[in-house]
């Protein structure tokens, strides 16, 4: 994975966890944690939420006032992990989001 997509990963997960704290008043945190494990990469990004999602369908939509912007950083989360053969999750709590990628390893390097 060439370097610009890994930042545009992590890029746009912290992104969208900074959008998330901005919304919440008391006890704002964002974790990054990026670990090896056995052959892929581990990407998790949790951050805290006020715990209003909104939905259509399984697909979570942004608030943004500029509808150019909706969805893009989940969209292009799912895009660059899938286009390397990783798969993503996001999690929506009560008072917590996290968001998880996991990349294949290609020979012990880890980016």
């Amino acid at each position: 994975m060439p370097d610009f997509e890994f930042c545009a990963l992590i890029g746009n997960m912290l992104d969208n966890a900074v959008e998330a704290c901005m919304k919440v008043e008391q006890n704002r945190y964002i974790r990054l944690n990026i670990v090896a494990i056995e052959e892929n990469l581990r990407i998790t990004v949790k951050n805290s939420s006020n715990g209003q999602y909104r939905r259509k369908g399984n697909y979570f939509i942004t608030d943004k006032s500029v509808p150019e912007y909706h969805g893009i950083g989940i969209k292009r989360i799912k895009e660059i992990a899938g286009k390397y053969g990783g798969m993503c999750s996001f999690v929506a709590g009560q008072d917590c989001f996290e968001a998880i990628c996991y990349l294949p390893l290609q020979g012990g390097e880890t980016a």
